[in-house]
């Protein structure tokens, strides 16, 4: 019986290492992408808008193809919040990303139920409304509000007050990023499908201003992956 308690006590920690160096892999992965051009291969762009692809840098491109690579099942920041032994930590380590632990925990749980790495959840936010569940945007014939930025025309079903409310928003949010992503097959088509609609990338007409914006989700993602393996993995080993 004490050598079973024994190794009960020393599996935990064998499953963090493997999540850890699992982790490592994967950014460590990065670099054999900076030889393909994999990013603007993705999905076409407008003509008039190609000129413009100077912009995206290398870092960009090689962030944008291992996040197109990774399947979700096996993200590690994922599997982190699954784990009861980390659940808080992950938590702890979101709240001190968006200074919120309410808002942390719904785009964590929505995350969770639509198997969507939490990192890649949290980009997305920052990058559409900084983490402000009260952050509205007017376009030409429409509004865009809340954490993940819904769109009235979108989502007609909801009134400007449910669009308001953080567990609301995130639901639809992830909810629909995960249509975009098995609609697509990876992420990276899916978050320009979730910024220009899915019939315009679809159609090839993804404007520069979608991949600029796909860029920086990718980049913050990446930061933040990094951050959680030496901030919640590594201290839990």
């Amino acid at each position: 019986m004490a050598k079973n308690n024994e190794y009960a006590s020393v599996l935990p920690k064998k499953i963090l290492l493997s999540v850890f160096l699992f982790g490592l892999v994967l950014l460590a992965g990065r670099v054999l992408y900076l030889q393909f051009d994999g990013f603007s291969a993705c999905f076409a762009v407008a003509p008039e808008e190609s000129a413009g692809l100077a912009s995206v840098s290398p870092q960009d491109i090689f962030a944008a193809a291992n996040s197109a690579s990774r399947h979700e099942d096996g993200d590690f920041a994922l599997r982190l919040y699954r784990s009861e032994k980390t659940r808080d930590d992950v938590l702890e380590f979101f709240t001190g990303v968006t200074g919120d632990a309410g808002i942390s925990e719904v785009i964590l749980r929505y995350a969770d139920a639509n198997n969507i790495s939490p990192s890649l959840a949290f980009a997305l936010s920052w990058e559409e409304s900084r983490f402000q569940p009260g952050a509205v945007n007017r376009n030409a014939a429409s509004i865009d509000r809340g954490l993940f930025q819904l769109n009235d025309k979108s989502f007609p079903e909801l009134s400007a007050e449910e669009m308001f409310d953080p567990e609301t928003n995130a639901r639809n949010g992830l909810t629909h990023l995960r249509f975009c992503m098995d609609q697509s097959g990876n992420e990276v088509t899916a978050l320009a499908m979730y910024n220009a609609g899915s019939t315009k990338v679809r159609n090839g007409g993804t404007p520069k201003r979608t991949l600029d914006y796909v860029s920086r989700i990718l980049a913050f993602r990446e930061t933040l992956d990094l951050d959680l393996l030496q901030n919640v993995a590594l201290k839990n080993l």
